[in-house]
């Protein structure tokens, strides 16, 4: 067919045509090679993609295998934390974790003997400079490599793509020696499944990323259930957290405020004999200490005891021990209330500064240490909005604080007696009245300040507990 080409040509268009058809037949032949290879490429390529593009098979879950998935009931492409386990080669257990999550390059299966993140034995599929398989140990909320990361690990298979993210199957010993701090396998624990970001290789907190725990004790050596398991809720650290912040964002505010600049208020006015800020005072302070009592409690009993802050963030260890000395504060003041000079003893004026003192000192270190506590890695689940609504609260406390102060100067500028010059009076005591001036701008700074209080508290307490 090339050689019809040529005919009919004359003899020196025909040498011309010739090799130009040569170079055409060449061209031709080249651009196919390329085409081919570079399909071969891409079918290769696609191949690669899909083999490499593993999920674990939930299929044998509860049979065969044991099973932990995330969210609770999911199936198949469903889940977005998946951790399963079945009988290895020898004295082992086989293991394949999986994450799905946007953002999260390991994932990670805790055995705890309390239930919490602290104090677990950790597997790992981390999604480092490469996908590889290590061993932890939680000390406190901080993981710590173990000496030896491989210490009877075999890794059978890994993989990281973008749809199906970040998996590893292994095989561990069921009991290691050397380091024990790598748990046995064939005992019982409560088992967490985490996932979260890795940065220069290392893992980091799992912030935004829900981690969940088993709803009973697990032997993963012979346990071959789909086990059911629960979100990590935090309930006990919710609840901490909020009646922190109730007792110093609502009741401790309102209680300062109320004393310091509502004592003419309402001149005419007693509740049980009494003045009515002095009851207000008294009501929420009494508040603030049931509140902040019932609050430290509680996190001890979250903990099991002192709370371990491990990190490299002095601020981090400082939460608990500005907790306790707030604590105690709050405890002191109202002691040193019930033995308080008469309002004539010339102790009186001492016994008012103590008493401020140690107030101010309290509330100003709960408003620093509630910012701290939403910063710790074991509140994760605090919204960074709900950081901002408490700088915003401390903002109108401080504003309200100056314009109420402006208000008291300007009022008192036209009377001998000052609203400090109001002394705590006893059952039966006449009321002292002093002029009440400016009460009326007074009452509406009051209003816009626990409107504003009232907002941010719901908003701050809504984002902690959802």
């Amino acid at each position: 067919m090339y050689w019809k080409y040529q005919l009919g040509l004359p003899a020196a268009s025909q040498g011309s045509r010739s090799i130009d058809g040569r170079l055409r037949k060449y061209s031709c032949s080249q651009g196919c090679v390329v085409t081919m290879l570079w399909l071969k490429i891409f079918a290769l390529l696609t191949f690669v993609m899909i083999t490499a593009s593993t999920s674990i098979d939930l299929s044998a879950c509860g049979t065969s295998k044991g099973c932990l998935t995330f969210p609770v009931g999911c199936t198949g492409a469903k889940c977005t934390k998946m951790a399963t386990w079945t009988t290895g080669t020898g004295d082992t257990i086989e293991f394949e974790l999986q994450t799905r999550e946007d953002g999260a390059n390991w994932a990670a299966l805790g055995l705890s003997k309390s239930g919490g993140m602290d104090d677990a034995s950790v597997l790992a599929c981390v999604n480092g400079v490469k996908t590889e398989v290590r061993q932890y140990y939680n000390n406190g909320y901080t993981p710590t490599s173990l000496g030896d990361p491989n210490l009877g690990l075999t890794v059978i298979e890994t993989s990281s793509t973008g749809a199906d993210g970040v998996y590893c199957k292994f095989s561990r010993a069921l009991t290691v020696n050397g380091d024990p701090q790598a748990f046995p396998l064939d005992a019982e624990y409560k088992l967490i499944m985490a996932s979260g970001p890795v940065d220069a290789g290392v893992i980091k907190y799992h912030a935004g990323f829900a981690a969940g725990v088993s709803d009973a004790q697990v032997n993963v050596a012979t346990s071959r259930d789909w086990i059911g398991g629960s979100p990590d809720k935090k309930i006990l650290k919710k609840a901490h957290g909020s009646l922190m912040i109730a007792a110093w964002v609502v009741t401790a505010a309102l209680g300062i405020l109320s004393a310091r600049y509502m004592k003419t208020a309402w001149p005419d006015s007693t509740i049980a004999d009494l003045a009515v800020w002095f009851q207000i005072h008294r009501f929420c302070m009494v508040l603030t200490l049931l509140m902040n009592t019932i609050a430290f409690v509680i996190i001890f009993v979250d903990v099991k005891g002192w709370s371990k802050i491990e990190g490299t963030d002095n601020f981090q260890k400082a939460h608990p021990i500005i907790g306790v000395v707030i604590s105690v504060l709050t405890v002191l003041n109202p002691i040193m209330a019930l033995f308080r000079p008469g309002p004539t003893d010339s102790k009186r004026p001492m016994f008012n500064w103590f008493h401020w003192a140690v107030g101010s000192a309290a509330f100003v270190l709960a408003m620093i240490n509630i910012y701290l506590g939403m910063l710790l890695p074991s509140s994760n689940f605090v919204s960074i909005t709900a950081r901002y609504l408490l700088i915003a609260f401390f903002a109108l406390y401080t504003l309200t604080q100056i314009f109420l102060e402006i208000n008291k100067c300007c009022g008192n500028r036209s009377s001998k007696a000052s609203d400090d010059a109001i002394e705590m009076q006893g059952p039966g005591t006449n009321i002292v009245k002093q002029k009440n001036t400016n009460l009326t701008a007074r009452y509406c700074i009051m209003v816009f300040y626990l409107l504003g209080t009232i907002g941010l508290f719901i908003g701050m307490v809504v984002l902690m507990i959802v």
